[in-house]
């Protein structure tokens, strides 16, 4: 069973290779965390599945291109902090 769910492909996104929705322990509740990054898939997906408000991403220049030079500073801002 395990083998054939993970060969088994439920959706795709361009740019996003896997996904996991964990449980974070620090607040934010549940998250879905990729491996890779796509906004624009991101943007169309209704805000009851993903709040479009919350997004972050550790790609920064992903950032750069999607929300503008200033997001990107605040991610690696953010990113520091969190270390």
């Amino acid at each position: 069973v395990e083998r054939a769910a993970s060969a088994t492909l439920v959706r795709s996104r361009p740019r996003i290779d896997k996904g996991f929705v964990n449980d974070e322990l620090d607040g934010r509740g549940r998250c879905l965390q990729t491996a890779g990054v796509n906004f624009v898939e991101i943007w169309k997906l209704p805000p009851s599945i993903a709040d479009h408000n919350r997004l972050a991403s550790n790609d920064i220049w992903a950032i750069c291109l999607s929300y503008g030079v200033e997001a990107a500073r605040n991610s690696i801002v953010q990113q520091i902090q969190g270390v």
